[in-house]
This record gives C-alpha cells, sequence and structure tokens, in this order.
C-alpha cells in the first residue's frame, strides 16, 4: 500500500483551482481543508450526534436505519443552514464543476454514521463502470446514457464528495482511494472480489489513506476503486455527497431531496439547481414504492412489524388513564 499521506488544499489565498484539478486529475481525488470554519462544524457535529441518539418514529425526527452498521438523518437538508453553507459551498461547487466540466447536480446527500464493529461490511468498489444502470432494474429510464457503455468512461461522470464531522484516521475508518485507477475501464463491475488476485494486487498497492480532521473534504471520481478502511475502532460521522455530470446523464437524482422552502432565502439559482430543481428522480421519498431504498431500510427488518406495533400503542398508558377519568366522572354524573 502507499505510505505517502495525501497533499491537502487548503483554502486559503494561496489556493490555486488550477494546481487542484491537476492533482485531482492525476490522483483521481482531493483533501480540501478549510471550506467552512471549525466552530460551526464542531457545533454542527453535536447536533448531529445527538440525533443518532434519536430513532426516527412516531412522526419523530431522528435517524433512520438502513442495516445493523449504518445510521442516515433523512431529510439532510432539514439540518438547517451549516448542511447547506459547507454542501453548496460555492468554492467546492467551482472545485468540482472545474474537475467534470460543466455544472454538477446532487443525485445523493446523507449525513451518515457508521458504528465500529470487528468484519469488513462496505468494501472497497467502483460505483460507476460498464453496464452501471440509473434505476433500469426498477423499469425507470431515465435517459439513453445508460446501461454505461465502456466508450463512455473516458467522460468524467461523477465526483463523490465525503465531508469528515469527525476528525478520521486509520481508526474511525477513513477514507481510502486507489491512486489512478479512474484512469481504467474495469469490465467485470463495482466489486473488488470478482477481479483475479493480479487484478486485486494491483489496485490495493495503489491505496492513499485520506486521513482528514473534522470539517476536511474528500472529493473523489466515481470511476475510481474506494471505501472506508475497514474494521474500524470508533465510529465515524460524515456528510455523503454524490455530484453528477448533469451535461453527460442529464438533470436526474437518485432521490428527491427536499428542501425547506425557508431555505431559499441563503440560496442562489445556481446552487438551487445544484440541488436538483427541474430534475427526475428515481426514487421518491414520500412514497413506500422502493423500500430497497437506504433510508428505508428498516422496513425489510423482522422487527419492523413490532415497532410499528409499538408505536401505534406509544400513547396506551395516557389513553387509559383518560378512559379511567371519563368512566369515573360519567358514574359521578349518574349519581
Amino acid at each position: 500500500m502507499i505510505k505517502n499521506k495525501a497533499k491537502i488544499f487548503s483554502f486559503n489565498e494561496k489556493f490555486n483551482y488550477s494546481k487542484a484539478n491537476d492533482y485531482f486529475e492525476e490522483n483521481g481525488f482531493l483533501l480540501l481543508r478549510g471550506l467552512t470554519n471549525k466552530d460551526s462544524v464542531k457545533n454542527l457535529s453535536l447536533r448531529v450526534e445527538n440525533i443518532f441518539t434519536l430513532p426516527s418514529a412516531g412522526g419523530a425526527f431522528g435517524f433512520s436505519k438502513k442495516d445493523h452498521y449504518r445510521k442516515y438523518i433523512y431529510p439532510p437538508l432539514a439540518m438547517g443552514k451549516p448542511v447547506y453553507e459547507i454542501v453548496l459551498n460555492k468554492k467546492l461547487i467551482k472545485v468540482v464543476e472545474n474537475y467534470i466540466g460543466s455544472e454538477p447536480i446532487i443525485s445523493e446527500l446523507h449525513i451518515k454514521k457508521d458504528d465500529p464493529v470487528p468484519n469488513v461490511y462496505f468494501p472497497l468498489h467502483v460505483d460507476i463502470y460498464p453496464g452501471w444502470t440509473q434505476g433500469e432494474d426498477n423499469n425507470i429510464n431515465l435517459n439513453n446514457k445508460t446501461p454505461v457503455k465502456p466508450k463512455y468512461m473516458k467522460n468524467k461522470l461523477g465526483v463523490g464528495c465525503l465531508i469528515y464531522l469527525d476528525d478520521c484516521g486509520l481508526d474511525r475508518g477513513n477514507f481510502m482511494f486507489s491512486k489512478g485507477t479512474q484512469k481504467n475501464i474495469y469490465l467485470k463491475g463495482g466489486k473488488l472480489e470478482d477481479y483475479s488476485d493480479k487484478e486485486k494486487k494491483d489496485i490495493l498497492d495503489n491505496i492513499v489513506h485520506l486521513n482528514g480532521k473534522a470539517g476536511d473534504v474528500v472529493l473523489f471520481d466515481d470511476r475510481g476503486w474506494h471505501g472506508p478502511n475497514q474494521p474500524a475502532k470508533k465510529s465515524r460521522s460524515v456528510i455523503e455527497v454524490d455530484f453528477t455530470n448533469a451535461k453527460f446523464f442529464g438533470r436526474w437524482q437518485k432521490v428527491d431531496l427536499q428542501v425547506p422552502i425557508s431555505s431559499m432565502e441563503y440560496l442562489d439559482q445556481k446552487q438551487i439547481r445544484v440541488l436538483g430543481k427541474g430534475a427526475k428522480a428515481l426514487y421518491n421519498s414520500n412514497t413506500l414504492n422502493y423500500k430497497q431504498y437506504k433510508v428505508q431500510g428498516f422496513n425489510r427488518s423482522p422487527f419492523y412489524k413490532l415497532v410499528v406495533m409499538l408505536i401505534n400503542n406509544g400513547f396506551i398508558i395516557q389513553y387509559v388513564k383518560d378512559l379511567i377519568k371519563h368512566y369515573f366522572a360519567k358514574i359521578l354524573r349518574r349519581n
């Protein structure tokens, strides 16, 4: 594995967009620092950690669970202005725009917590590869560019983004990227297990660990091999964003982003477009038609019906008390 650390590009008076883009082009990833002030990140992190102790139940705002390992805050934009200030930061959008060559659109946005476990549950993978689809398995064809053909892989199709809400090193599941792999075409799909031992070795030998501080931003090319360092000893909270090349794929999103109308006062038209104005959504978060989408994962749990029963009867004690008062008052009136 590559032992050298990733170069950090700090947003200060010396920041050079051209040099940052050259590094991104060569390596397939970028580590940015100083996008927002430390106090804002710290306050957001404290709020996020508090919500990750409160499950969304009975209509209460809280976290959703995809599986045993991962929690999500959804809708993420309900967390307010601090999230917008990071995700829609104009400097960040410019870096992404410079790389893919057009105005991006956010296809997915999550606030996520990975709990520490002794096994690997999210191995290295590639997000976009020959044969990748946007949703044809769900009988929804958003445009004629998918399934992705090998010849399309020369285009910068998407940029992933990870914003650390904790200081993140080897023990906390830091992000990893296999340097330069975005330049290759992998015809066997996005799972590492499907490749030969030699192919795996070539990928693993070029792994770079992107350690970072709270507030640091990791950008990476969706065509390259990447993933969290696992197993991890500590939990990790992050904001995940996936920017899609709207010029190539058109205006589509994995899931519609619910934007509070009150947020419009501090968003300009470009930011609203990046959020998905006028986009087609593969999954509609207002329905249960697509139970496989990650924030609705608990619907498939064998305990879901039990939780439904508990929620439906969550006020049963108060109800019984009210009934006792009602009938006791009725008896008194008769007397």
